[in-house]
């Protein structure tokens, strides 16, 4: 008897070790601060507070604005894989 269902995934690859085997999307981060890419490495190793109260917010809030945001996600994009 056939089976039917509502998704064809094509074109990838199963691994599996038995033969109940699940297909899932590839796990990308898709939570990111694009134009925070300006800001990448300004400060590094330093608790979650003291970097986001420290640092992170006052600059944010002395340089960030409509023209950052734009040159941030700029380079944001041409950083990522062309896929």
């Amino acid at each position: 008897m056939a089976e039917t269902g509502d998704l064809l995934l094509t074109g990838g690859t199963v691994l599996t070790m038995d033969a109940s085997c699940a297909v899932i999307p590839g796990l990308i981060n898709g939570h990111a601060y694009v134009p925070m890419s300006l800001l990448r490495g300004m400060v590094a190793d330093q608790q979650l507070d003291v970097w986001l109260y420290g640092y992170m917010f006052p600059v944010e809030s002395q340089f960030v604005n409509e023209e950052f945001s734009y040159v941030g996600t700029l380079l944001s994009c041409a950083e990522m894989p062309p896929w």
